[in-house]
Parts: structure tokens; C-alpha cells; sequence
């Protein structure tokens, strides 16, 4: 019995892991807590009001989907993406990092969500 309870454990360890939130940008697969861990740069100092609630509100989630999909979470990470891009154009600057002011990472958000919407 008790071989069985420890199987059971790890067999449920494994699938939170495989199931918890990962946004594909190109390459690169984010956890929710690397969406916006973007370097201290200008935009990000420009943008801190903006982000620091986009970044509390994906945290707050803990990986559950129907959160994360949600406006409560969905409207502060727009606001946040669009501050960078603007500020970016404002001042005619390169990108501090591809997280920055990204139109694929709210793209691959949106293209989790399809996906996730199907499955719920």
C-alpha cells in the first residue's frame, strides 16, 4: 500500500508539472512567472505601474487556466505589452528583450487560450 501511495504521488507531481502554463514565444517556452521578467531597462522603469499589476495579476493565477484567460489578468498584460510598444516608438529605441512591448507573446497567449477553451 504504501508503494502505491508513493507512485501515486510522483505519478501526480509529474502531471502538475506537465500541465502547468507555458506560453511558446518562437522558440522559447515562458512560465508564467518569466512572461514579464524582462531586465530593468527605461521601458520597463516607464512602464513599472502598468506591468507590476500585469506581472501580480499572472502570479496570482498560479497556473490555473480559466484565471490566466480571464479579463482580471488578460486586460492588465495588454495594458502593459501596449505601455512598452508605445514607449518604445516614443523614444525610437531596440528592444531590452523579445518580452518587451511583444505582440507574439500576446499572440501565443491568445493562441493558448484557443486551445486551452477547447479542451475546458
Amino acid at each position: 500500500m504504501r508503494s502505491f501511495s508513493v507512485v501515486a504521488a510522483l505519478f501526480f507531481l509529474l502531471a502538475s508539472r506537465a500541465l502547468a502554463f507555458t506560453l511558446s514565444v518562437g522558440k522559447v517556452d515562458l512560465a508564467v512567472a518569466d512572461i514579464l521578467a524582462i531586465p530593468d531597462s527605461p521601458v520597463k522603469q516607464a512602464c513599472a505601474a502598468q506591468c507590476t499589476q500585469a506581472d501580480q495579476a499572472l502570479r496570482a493565477c498560479n497556473d490555473d487556466a480559466s484565471c490566466l484567460c480571464g479579463p482580471n489578468t488578460v486586460s492588465p498584460l495588454q495594458a502593459c505589452e501596449q505601455c512598452m510598444f508605445t514607449e518604445l516608438i516614443r523614444t525610437n529605441k531596440p528592444l531590452p528583450d523579445f518580452r518587451a512591448g511583444s505582440t507574439p507573446v500576446l499572440a501565443g497567449m491568445h493562441s493558448r487560450f484557443v486551445v486551452l477553451s477547447t479542451i475546458f
